[in-house]
């Protein structure tokens, strides 16, 4: 783990922030993902 942290902290800013950003959309189109995918199957395909 502190390999990890040490080598995290050597990255430079543009990547690290490049990475929370993956993170963070991932997380927010598998939410919306499954929003949909909900609506989809109750029937109601309204947007």
């Amino acid at each position: 783990m502190n390999v990890l942290a040490r080598r995290w902290q050597a990255t430079s800013l543009t990547l690290r922030s490049a990475v929370l950003f993956a993170l963070v959309a991932a997380l927010v189109v598998k939410r919306r993902w499954r929003i949909l995918i909900s609506r989809h199957a109750s029937g109601d395909d309204s947007p």
